[in-house]
């Protein structure tokens, strides 16, 4: 008990290191017909901490895929006009893309690319 407190009260005093488990916050904004993304680069072994804004005037939705083979996508819903969604995720090293899967919006330029290093 006594060895518990010691350690509680050395982390209220100290805290923790520097952005040690904070995540990396990234902005994906959706318009007609482009992803903006705040960061394309983003560090691994720490979470990211994604949210989707989409500022147009239609419904858009988002996938990200990691380029290794076998990879499995992260799918965010179909979100409205002026519509937010977050979420947080742990990536591997490497390259992704996200786009916008409705028919034919990928085609039109909603597409970026992202790298995770």
């Amino acid at each position: 008990m006594k060895q518990a407190a010691v350690i509680l009260l050395a982390l209220l005093t100290v805290g923790p290191a520097a952005g040690a488990g904070a995540p990396q916050r990234m902005q994906v904004t959706q318009d007609e017909w482009s992803l903006t993304l705040s960061r394309q680069v983003l560090s691994s072994g720490r979470p990211a901490s994604i949210e989707v804004f989409n500022i147009g005037q239609d419904a858009h939705d988002l996938v990200l895929l990691h380029a290794a083979k076998g990879a499995k996508p992260l799918r965010v819903r179909k979100l409205a006009h002026f519509e937010r969604e977050e979420v947080t995720v742990r990536l591997r090293p490497g390259r992704y893309t996200l786009w916008c899967s409705l028919p034919g919006h990928r085609a039109r330029g909603m597409v970026a690319p992202l790298r995770i290093r």
